[in-house]
Order: structure tokens, then sequence, then C-alpha cells
């Protein structure tokens, strides 16, 4: 298990290719101070009661960053035309890995500030470097839904499971109830998945 705190911030801009990254300039060329962020923010609708909602998964994200960076990057050495990209990195696997595994802490860490998009600027203007096809940069987002919503789902059927216990003392709901609350909600997230990958693969050819 992950300590929360084990990865964070301090652990993006390590690699060689940092050293001639100028990030200020960088979301200055973009255009991305606070009033673009703010537009932004709106434009998607993403609120306090979003970070509300994220932070519950912080401990989660913490928890499980070192199998989701396992799972995510196993994918990707699964395909040629994105071994081919990673080896222009720098950066050994187990670095690459433990950058994920900071990103996804700090999904759900409650700050959304300049740092954080200053931290995604970076992030892009990297794989940028490397030369990654908007193919594979965009596509990753879709391997990191399957890998996060699941996620979500372990939350909802925990939540759904409490509520519907036969009486206040808590006791538990009955095995068939679990089971049937477990296979509507898997399915339920299954269907989300599909919506998103066609949503993934659109966004690729655009």
């Amino acid at each position: 298990m992950t300590a929360s705190g084990e990865y964070g911030r301090d652990d993006f801009g390590q690699g060689g290719l940092n050293e001639g990254l100028d990030v200020a300039a960088l979301v200055e060329e973009i255009g991305l101070d606070a009033e673009e962020i703010r537009w932004r923010k709106e434009f998607v609708g993403f609120d306090e009661e979003d970070e509300r909602r994220l932070s519950r998964y912080e401990d989660a994200f913490a928890e499980n960053a070192d199998r989701i960076a396992e799972d995510f990057y196993e994918n990707l050495t699964g395909h040629e035309q994105t071994v081919e990209v990673l080896g222009r990195s720098d950066k050994g696997l187990d670095q690459l890995k433990r950058t994920q595994s900071a990103y996804l802490v700090t999904l759900a860490n409650g700050e959304y500030g300049t740092e954080y998009f200053e931290d995604r600027a970076r992030i892009g203007k990297i794989h940028d470097m490397l030369e990654m096809p908007m193919k594979h940069y965009i596509g990753q987002y879709g391997v990191y839904y399957d890998l996060i919503l699941p996620l979500i789902g372990d939350r909802l059927v925990d939540s759904l499971t409490d509520r519907l216990a036969p009486d206040a003392a808590g006791a538990a709901v009955d095995d068939a109830t679990a089971t049937a609350i477990e296979e509507e909600v898997d399915d339920a997230i299954e269907d989300l998945l599909s919506v998103l990958r066609i949503v993934n693969l659109d966004m690729q050819v655009v």
C-alpha cells in the first residue's frame, strides 16, 4: 500500500529533458494565465463541487498508484509504436512509473491552481519533445479510464451495500443482493467505458 504523501509535485520535472524546459515561458506561450485557467474550468463546468468529489479519492488513488502505473506501462510496453517513443526518453521505466503515480495522486489532491496547470503543461511539452504522436497521447487517457473507473465502481458498490443494509445497526446485505449490486455497478462502468472509448477515438482523429 502506498502512503498518500509518497508521490506529489516533486516527482515532476526530474528527467534530463526538463533541464532546457522553461515552464514559465511555456505557460506564457500557451496563454495559460489565471484568467485562462478560470475560463477553462468554467467552460467544462469544473468547480468546488468537483474538487470535493475528487478529494474523496485521494487515498484510493494513492493506495493504487503503484498498481495503476504498472498496468499503464504494461500496456505501453506491449505495443511496438509506443515502445519506440518510450525509448527516446532518458528516464528508466521505474522513473516513468513513479512520475505516472504522481500524476494519478495529484489528480485528487485538491490543488487545481496555476502550479497544477504548469505541471500538466510540462508533461505535455515533454511528450511533444519525445515526438509522441497525438493518437498515443490522447489514447493513453483511454487506457487511464480503464484503470481508474473501477475504483469509482468499488466506492459505489460499498456505498450501495451500506445503504441497503437491512437495519440501522449496519448489518450486511445478503450475499445475493451484494453480488447483484456489484454486477450492476460493473455493467454500468463498462457502459461508461464504451462511451469514453469511442469519444477517445474521435478525439484522436480530430
